[in-house]
């Protein structure tokens, strides 16, 4: 998987990335995807308690059910790293 990185970027277009990264993956590897890159973006984003990766939480949430449970779930993973 290449890494995404959301530093100056547009947050639908990283999401958009991020689902064409996700969707073909079974649901188990699609967490460890998820969790992979939270990880990755909230240790780029100096501890994504603000910024572009709560841009990015935005963007999911507002993507409907599906981007909210992803929103939801790299917010937890996030947190845990802070």
């Amino acid at each position: 998987m290449t890494p995404m990185t959301i530093e100056s970027q547009d947050p639908r277009a990283v999401v958009d990335r991020l689902y064409s990264v996700l969707d073909p993956l079974a649901h188990p590897a699609r967490m460890r995807a998820l969790a992979a890159w939270t990880q990755t973006e909230v240790r780029r984003d100096g501890g994504g308690s603000a910024g572009q990766f709560r841009a990015l939480l935005d963007t999911l949430d507002a993507r409907g059910p599906h981007g909210r449970r992803l929103a939801v779930q790299a917010a937890v993973i996030g947190r845990d790293l802070t």
